[in-house]
């Protein structure tokens, strides 16, 4: 079992056949520090040890302690550490810029890892006069002993009026798909004339095992609903899931805006939709009328492929 996480959760636990991880972020002196501890089955303690300074982030942890982390380099790394905290590998990406953290991503597949790496946009014309902004992502990937087998590159025009827009600035995603099949999501949001979001793309490429790219699909988010929380992964199928507050009430006590979960198969078609509303009507009293609606939602995908939605049912005044 691979559980994969960062530092910014107050610990992420880890449980396997074998035992437990824990993952930590500690501040000694006001200094931060990552701590990994291997817990035994029977709850016996077996080993901890920090890793602030080998890694930025860690990616994937493993049952037998092992850690495979972003290098804590200026030039973006990715190095393998066995559970005494020594370096088993490091791959040094092909790229000599210095990247932000989060302009790096990287994801398991059947044979290996994939990652991808970008920096800033730069502006272009068109022959037929058209400004517009060229993103440049590298693509590369490596065998499970950090040795390379292949690198790649996605060049893909951004309009003038849009910028990468992501969760914590992940605007470029890895979507692990099967048989070491990827795709790799780019997300771009639209202001409009008062800075106000107007729409947000979300575009896919799909790639072979060889690094090959097969076909793109994408589709718009548009109007009040870019302006409002959502999410969007790919399964390991390739279809397209996207959850955002787009549907509508269905009782009087709901709100107008209520999660809805959207289904679209690898062509970008919908094949379904699904609302996501409460059920328990709030309390109320005579004289405020209060609606219901879902926050602080997650979705999941668990192990049977099923998909799971999750959230706070919450009181709001209509």
């Amino acid at each position: 079992m691979v559980v994969k996480g960062d530092f910014s959760d107050p610990a992420t636990s880890i449980s396997g056949t074998n035992g437990f991880g824990l993952i930590c972020g500690v501040k000694t002196k006001n200094t931060s520090k990552i701590w990994f501890a291997r817990i035994a089955a029977d709850g016996t303690y077996l080993k901890g040890h920090f890793l602030d300074q080998l890694v930025k982030r860690i990616e994937y942890a493993y049952e037998d302690g092992s850690i495979l982390g972003l290098a804590n380099t200026s030039i973006p790394a990715f190095i393998m550490v066995d559970p005494q905290g020594k370096i088993v590998w490091q791959y040094k990406t092909k790229t000599a810029e210095s990247l932000a953290a989060e302009n790096i991503a990287i994801a398991e597949v059947k044979d290996g890892y994939v990652i991808t790496y970008y920096s800033h946009m730069v502006a272009q014309t068109s022959s037929q006069g058209i400004n517009y902004k060229l993103l440049k992502i590298g693509i590369e990937k490596i065998d499970r002993y950090g040795k390379i087998i292949w690198t790649n590159e996605l060049k893909e025009p951004i309009q003038e009026n849009a910028a990468l827009f992501g969760e914590n600035g992940e605007a470029v995603t890895i979507e692990r798909l099967q048989d070491s099949k990827f795709a790799v999501s780019i997300t771009t949001r639209f202001l409009d004339a008062n800075n106000n979001p107007s729409a947000i793309h979300y575009e896919v490429h799909y790639y072979n095992m060889d690094g090959t790219r097969k076909y793109r699909r994408g589709f718009n988010v548009k109007d009040a609903a870019a302006n409002a929380d959502q999410a969007f992964s790919v399964d390991p199928n390739g279809n397209m899931i996207f959850i955002g507050y787009t549907g509508e009430s269905q009782e009087d006590w709901q709100t107008l805006e209520q999660l809805q979960f959207i289904f679209f198969n690898s062509d970008g078609e919908i094949v379904w939709r699904q609302p996501i509303v409460p059920s328990i009507p709030p309390q109320t009293d005579t004289k405020t009328k209060v609606g219901a609606i879902c926050m602080l939602w997650k979705a999941l995908q668990d192990p049977q492929g099923d998909y799971v939605v999750i959230c706070e049912q919450s009181a709001m005044r209509m």
